[in-house]
């Protein structure tokens, strides 16, 4: 599942407008799963987002890939190759 840090309105219309690969976007309304999983950007002017983090928990719930510079637009290879490994 993908997570965002925001009100519920805030984030679904940002889902409307970005691809989340189908995995659906959660809002973090207080903030809270991005700073238990330490994901938390801050700017310049105190707003607080959650940071393009990629984590794969297994199904034991240990996380077995985190990327926390996740690009965009840059190659799956990496990710879909942990995916796999699930």
């Amino acid at each position: 599942v993908a997570v965002s840090i925001g009100d519920v309105p805030t984030v679904a219309a940002w889902e409307m407008h970005q691809s989340t690969a189908g995995l659906g976007l959660l809002p973090d309304t207080s903030g809270q799963i991005s700073n238990d999983f330490n994901s938390i950007i801050k700017d310049e002017f105190g707003t607080i987002y959650s940071a393009r983090t990629v984590f794969l928990i297994n199904k034991q719930g240990v996380i077995t890939y985190i990327n926390k510079d996740y690009d965009v637009s840059a190659s799956l290879d990496d990710l879909e190759d942990a995916i796999v490994e699930l």
